[in-house]
């Protein structure tokens, strides 16, 4: 009896231990929040009002020029750039045969293809920043883009 007894005891432990650490059943994940709504696009704050906008360098270099920009926004894009360097005299590097043959023959290139070039680049990409430099004229191209951009942000 003793042991009948000792056997059901045994038994009855086991199946309570096996129950009470049996993991719990899954409870339901709580839902999850709904996604916010869409937001509609805030309007550019960088629009750029229709006008000309220049900058230009404060002092004249070692060479006696100074760059600047003329920037043509229309319907809030750049529809015109006009880069020039120019001396105390107001004559533009562009026209000096002096400076452009050296210049040429050196970087294939004269001082007018440059700025064109670059202009271009400004009208078609928009921005300063992604216009590359013109081979031979890296001086020019960054002096170009470095004033394009301080036209922009008086624009803004």
């Amino acid at each position: 009896m003793k042991k009948v007894l000792s056997i059901v005891l045994v038994t009855v432990l086991a199946l309570a231990l096996g129950v009470g650490c049996a993991k719990p059943a899954p409870q339901p994940e709580p839902a999850a929040a709904p996604a916010p709504a869409e937001q509609p696009a805030a309007p550019a704050e960088d629009t750029i009002k229709d006008g000309t906008y220049t900058a230009a360098d404060a002092e004249f270099d070692q060479y006696g020029w100074k760059p600047e920009i003329s920037i043509t926004y229309t319907d809030g894009k750049i529809s015109e750039v006009v880069f020039e360097e120019v001396n105390k005299d107001g004559a533009k590097k562009r026209d000096d045969a002096g400076y452009n043959e050296p210049f040429k023959a050196k970087s294939g290139v004269t001082v007018g293809e440059v700025a064109d070039q670059l202009a271009a680049a400004l009208v078609e990409k928009q921005d300063p920043n992604a216009v590359d430099a013109v081979a031979g004229a890296t001086t020019s191209s960054d002096k170009f883009k470095e004033l394009a951009v301080k036209a922009i942000e008086s624009a803004k």
